[in-house]
């Protein structure tokens, strides 16, 4: 496989690999945008799903591990997620760094429930529900870190005046996140993506031709 530096490397792979006589015009760039930002979410569950298992923040997704100091609403004890909150990683008091441990919801209402474990600056609790987090007892202000959303890619181009075809143009392309080494693995994301549209896509040919004949 050549090498893959770009998204612009990557577009050129996927014709390749795919055949690009035979269905480059169905890989539009739009068409291609399309599929990459659903390729990009998947590769980020698939590392998620990892990092699940083993119970610690895999290499891969480290790029989009961020931190942020939220507010508590002091009413109702909640922090709203950043709208770019992805996956949970690690909430901690702001100032003197506790670590708040994090409950589901059953534990979390328990937990407010007894005076035994009931939840103290020293032993802070937490629970996520929806966009929200609450945490208990009453605190100012918590710092997040947690898997953000990475940015959408996108192939960008201009229009060969000879050849009609797209050119790949990087000022105006957004390049994957992902480390280089997991490009390979977004190309074939992609040729399975588009393979199975393009077996639809030949499907209805083959449907559209039986409908013609007598």
């Amino acid at each position: 496989m050549a090498t893959l530096n770009n998204i612009g490397d990557i577009y050129d792979q996927l014709l390749n690999k795919l055949g690009k006589d035979a269905f480059g015009n169905l890989i539009t760039p739009e068409a291609f945008n399309q599929a990459a930002a659903y390729v990009n979410m998947e590769k980020l569950n698939d590392f998620l799903e990892v990092s699940s298992q083993d119970r610690e923040i895999v290499d891969d997704l480290r790029p989009f591990a961020k931190t942020t100091i939220l507010s508590v609403n002091p009413s109702t004890n909640e922090v709203l997620t950043p709208s770019d909150y992805i996956a949970f990683i690690q909430l901690v008091v702001s100032g003197t760094m506790r670590q708040i441990e994090m409950l589901t919801w059953e534990d979390y209402a328990y937990r407010l429930s007894t005076s035994l474990y009931y939840p103290t600056t020293d032993r802070p609790i937490a629970t996520i529900q929806d966009d929200g987090i609450f945490v208990a007892p009453n605190l100012s202000n918590v710092i997040l870190t947690y898997v953000r959303e990475p940015q959408a890619p996108e192939y960008g181009y201009t229009i060969d005046p000879v050849t009609g075809l797209p050119v790949y143009d990087p000022l105006t392309s957004t390049q994957f996140e992902y480390p280089v080494d997991v490009y390979p693995d977004l190309v074939n994301m992609l040729y399975k993506y588009f393979a199975i549209n393009i077996k639809d896509f030949n499907s209805l040919q083959t449907i559209e031709i039986e409908k013609g004949r007598p």
